[in-house]
């Protein structure tokens, strides 16, 4: 876990127990984060829209939304698959 998703257990509420321990270092947590996150991967992928679809709009402004629709939701994909996570070594 990194200190943005800390800093959200803390603001949740989650607090340190009487061993110092924060609950965002339970095993427990860490899976909710991980379901979470993989939920909304899967509400995000739900919203893409297939090729053949684009293919057959027969105007050409809608196929070039749809296109740059769904390279929105693949960055959108790749913040929350990667939120939490270190990324680039320059970031410690």
């Amino acid at each position: 876990m990194n200190e943005r998703i800390k800093e959200l257990a803390i603001k949740a509420g989650y607090q340190k127990d009487s061993f110092g321990v924060g609950h965002w270092d339970m095993p427990e947590f860490k899976e909710f984060v991980r379901l979470f996150k993989e939920a909304l991967m899967q509400e995000l992928a739900g919203e893409y829209v297939g090729d053949p679809i684009i293919d057959a709009e027969p105007d050409i402004e809608d196929r070039c939304y749809l296109r740059g629709n769904n390279g929105g939701i693949t960055d959108a994909i790749i913040i929350v698959q990667n939120f939490g996570e270190v990324i680039d070594e320059r970031e410690n």
